[in-house]
């Protein structure tokens, strides 16, 4: 598929076209829903109300280049704070920082992700799941939700990951 090619699809897409794939339209129902989960709960996580047909959702951090996200991958889900500053440098420094204290206070076993040669670093929590699982909905919004609720508490009881703490 040609660039060109792939930015018409991901409009089409995003105006609901009826050419649209099953999938895509599976992930904005299923993002959507977790989207009023996070609005009902008043977690204040981010103001999208409206899930898009793509296998993540972005959950703004609150200080630059450093976001949290929830992802339908390959292998499963992912709940994971992002580092993705232009310097490398600094999101080594955010990435190690956070590595030496988190998983103790986070209470269980997360992937540290250094994406070398990238352009950011992560760090992420996964579990089995497929999107096309539709009666596993529900067990998922809770479990991205638990699994963000666990990583910001724990990422601000380690302390801060930038010039400024990320709740």
């Amino acid at each position: 598929m040609q660039p060109n090619d792939w930015g018409k699809k991901v409009k089409a897409i995003a105006k609901g076209d009826a050419a649209a794939s099953d999938r895509a339209m599976a992930y904005q129902a299923f993002w959507t829903k977790f989207l009023e989960a996070v609005h009902d709960r008043k977690l204040g996580w981010t103001t999208s109300s409206k899930g898009l047909p793509q296998n993540w959702q972005s959950l703004p951090a609150g200080i630059g280049a450093v976001s949290y996200a929830c992802t339908f991958g390959r292998s499963g889900l992912s709940s994971e704070i992002f580092f993705q500053h232009p310097d490398p440098a600094v999101n080594e420094a955010r990435f190690n920082a956070a590595r030496a204290k988190l998983e103790p206070i986070f209470g269980d076993a997360l992937s540290y992700e250094p994406l070398t040669g990238k352009k950011g670093c992560r760090i992420a929590e996964y579990r089995n799941g497929d999107i096309a699982n539709s009666d596993q909905w529900a067990d998922y919004v809770e479990w991205f939700i638990d699994a963000q609720t666990r990583l910001r508490t724990a990422i601000a009881q380690v302390g801060s990951p930038g010039p400024r703490s990320v709740p």
